[in-house]
């Protein structure tokens, strides 16, 4: 008997630590106040947000980037702008996911997801 639960102890000991994943988010919120009305990179890079995600991205299989955006047609064509701009300054498309709801009509939210 005490054989056995020292095996059922063990095995839900190796579960656990078989199904914790190492997770970590960094978010960054973006306010449409603060987007450049003229965009150009010295506009985007001056946006401090947009520099916290790109110093702390590293091109790794378990990282993503989020880009959640407030509904309709304008918030997906702002998400797709920055979006765009990832890409400009070495961030691969297919590290990128865009996701209806920010949580408010003038934000968007930046977030990095890191699974190591």
């Amino acid at each position: 008997m005490l054989r056995a639960l020292k095996l059922i102890i063990f095995a839900a000991a190796v579960f656990a630590s078989m199904s914790a994943i190492p997770f970590s988010e960094h978010t960054e919120t973006v306010m449409r106040k603060d987007w450049p009305s003229y965009e150009n990179g010295a506009s985007v890079l001056a946006l401090p947000q947009f520099r916290s995600i790109l110093e702390k991205f590293d091109e790794d299989d378990r990282i993503r980037v989020e880009i959640r955006y407030p509904g309709g047609d304008s918030g997906r064509q702002w998400a797709q702008s920055i979006s765009h701009w990832f890409v400009t300054f070495g961030v691969p498309a297919s590290y990128l996911q865009l996701l209806a709801g920010s949580g408010a009509s003038d934000q968007l939210v930046i977030a990095l997801i890191d699974r190591r």
